[in-house]
């Protein structure tokens, strides 16, 4: 044991020397290497100075170790950009997306037609199969995420992003917090916890991306608080609608408490079981979601499940407690080992430290959103990877056509506008 406390004190220890480093160099701490490291840090000392007395399963030496590599690399691929690329600062975000605001009201609309397709689709599963009580069945979840209105609510990720990004100069201010709220909601029947963390994660990323360094690690703190709390009233939620929750019943609260902190400090405890099977997914398993479109496309019916092959069976991190996601690390390991772990750490990190160094240097709607995507995924790395899901692809065809649509009619009638004066002189 004093071992494992003794790992975990120099984890922490450095990952704070790398942080303190990559600060300097690039003025800011929100970073692929921050966000990809610091959950892992806390995660590691409350499990093994914290959770191991309420009985969860430590964090081996092993796994830290593990861990900490990959985290090097990650590390080291930002050392590297942030000589390659000018050390550039952004004063501010919202002039970038100044244009944009005159089709707040376009937005809000189509915001409103997901919230009814999807809420339709609710409305309809509940009646056919039980009532609220329905809510949380692994069948919703399976139902909801698939068809048209969960290829719609993608979009709707894209709408509550643009209406938070214009929020500050927009003119409709009260009705856009509406019908952010109605998405919130929205992201809340659908049951998978990423679509609406996620979302939250790039707009907190967003505001915070410019501020001074001490008022990002504040901001940062606050946000992880009101994670917990939306964790903690997605499942309260979900034990109500089963009928189920009673304040005064203790076995309530003893699975609210263990869903929840299996949800956030499982990973790192079941990864260490996963250093024990290198090699046991398949080596196409992160393209997976190509494959799955060439059999579209030839006609072929077998579609695969990222669930089956990114990660392995359910481990016990505790006494009763369960969890099948081993980090995002974890997921290289198990399909290609020590080696193929840190090459893909060192690829995303290469393509992450590219889109941000960029963004930096020169912002545009289009890598800013890209920049926020790839940070939320870094920030993710914890849980697990997220490459293989088509969500995130669609998010991002998605809003580049928005984007697109949106600035050609800005240059159609900047061309038209240009043309009236000219016919006026």
């Amino acid at each position: 044991m004093e071992l494992t406390k003794l790992s975990s004190l120099f984890f922490a220890a450095i990952i704070l020397g790398m942080t303190v480093f990559e600060k300097r160099r690039l003025k800011t701490i929100i970073t692929p290497f921050s966000l990809s490291a610091w959950p892992l840090v806390f995660i590691i000392m409350v499990v093994n100075f914290l959770l191991v007395k309420m009985g969860f399963y430590i964090v081996t030496p092993r796994a830290i170790m593990f861990l900490l590599a990959n985290l090097l690399t990650i590390w080291i691929i930002g050392i590297i950009f942030s000589y390659i690329y000018n050390n550039d600062t952004i004063q501010s975000l919202n002039d970038i997306f100044l244009p944009y605001v005159k089709f707040e009201k376009i937005l809000i609309v189509l915001s409103w037609v997901v919230n009814i397709v999807v809420f339709l689709k609710v409305k309809n599963l509940l009646a056919k199969y039980g009532g609220l009580s329905f809510l949380g069945d692994y069948k919703f979840e399976e139902m909801i995420t698939r068809g048209p209105q969960a290829h719609l609510s993608q979009f709707g990720k894209v709408t509550f992003l643009l209406l938070s990004f214009i929020y500050p100069m927009a003119d409709h201010k009260k009705t856009i917090l509406l019908t952010l709220f109605g998405l919130i909601v929205m992201f809340f029947t659908l049951q998978v916890k990423y679509n609406l963390i996620g979302v939250l994660i790039m707009v907190f990323i967003y505001y915070n991306f410019t501020k001074p360094i001490k008022k990002q690690i504040y901001s940062i703190l606050e946000f992880c608080l009101l994670a917990f709390i939306i964790m903690a009233l997605f499942l309260m939620v979900l034990t109500i609608f089963w009928g189920t929750f009673t304040v005064s019943k203790q076995s309530v609260w003893l699975f609210l408490s263990k869903n929840l902190l299996s949800y956030f400090f499982a990973s790192p405890i079941v990864l260490d079981n996963w250093l024990d099977h290198a090699l046991v997914q398949p080596d196409w398993t992160l393209l997976l979601l190509f494959k799955n479109i060439i059999n579209r496309i030839m006609g072929n019916p077998l579609i695969y499940s990222s669930f089956d092959y990114v990660d392995l069976n359910f481990s016990e991190v505790a006494n009763d407690v369960f969890s099948n996601v081993g980090t995002s690390y974890g997921t290289y390991f198990i399909i290609g080992g020590w080696i193929f772990s840190l090459f893909m750490s060192a690829v995303i990190s290469s393509m992450s430290y590219f889109i941000y160094s960029s963004t930096k240097k020169k912002p545009s709607p289009v890598n800013v959103f890209l920049c926020m995507t790839l940070l939320n995924i870094a920030f993710f790395s914890f849980f697990g990877q997220y490459y293989t899901f088509l969500s995130y692809y669609e998010m991002i065809v998605f809003y580049i056509i928005t984007i697109k649509v949106m600035d050609i009619y800005n240059l159609f009638v900047f061309d038209f506008q240009k043309s009236l004066q000219l016919g006026k002189v």
